[in-house]
This record gives C-alpha cells, sequence and structure tokens, in this order.
C-alpha cells in the first residue's frame, strides 16, 4: 500500500520497514502535555487498532483488544511516522 501510495518500489518500502526496527521499541509513558497529531486505523491478523501519534515523534501509542500501549519510537524509525497514513 505504501507503494502504491507513495510511488516508492518495493524494495523502497521494505527497507524502510527494516529501518523501523520494530523490535528495538519499548514500552513507554506518554510525555505530559504530548498532543495527538494523527490516527491511523488498520486491522492485522483479524485485530482491529489504531495507532496515534503526536506532536513528539519519540512515541506512539497503539489501541488493540481494549488495550492502550505507548511506545518509545527510536531516533532512526521517527522520520518514517508519516508514512503510517497510507495504511489506511
Amino acid at each position: 500500500d505504501i507503494a502504491a501510495a507513495t510511488g516508492l518500489t518495493a524494495d523502497q518500502v521494505d527497507a524502510l520497514v527494516a529501518e523501523l526496527d520494530i523490535d528495538s521499541w519499548q514500552a513507554a509513558a506518554l510525555p505530559a502535555g504530548a498532543v495527538e497529531s494523527g490516527t491511523v486505523d488498520g486491522s492485522y491478523a483479524g485485530i482491529d487498532g489504531t495507532i496515534t501519534t503526536y506532536d513528539d515523534p519519540s512515541v506512539v501509542t497503539v489501541t488493540a483488544m481494549g488495550q492502550d500501549i505507548t511506545l518509545a519510537v527510536p531516533d532512526s524509525a521517527q522520520s518514517y511516522l508519516p508514512f503510517l497514513s497510507y495504511l489506511g
């Protein structure tokens, strides 16, 4: 979906996903005063969820199955967060 929406090649999208380094994301507290900048709804493996981004790109919140989990986003992945909007 990202390749189709952006004109990136499949290889570029694969590289982008690898640079997200999802395995290094860890649970974190939402910073006081964080302001939501957007949400993306989606479904994977039959589970509906929402990803919320903030004006502070160092965190995102994932909501699924009635739970909210805020995750710390590594510096190397923060510039890729705007691509989430192409997944909707």
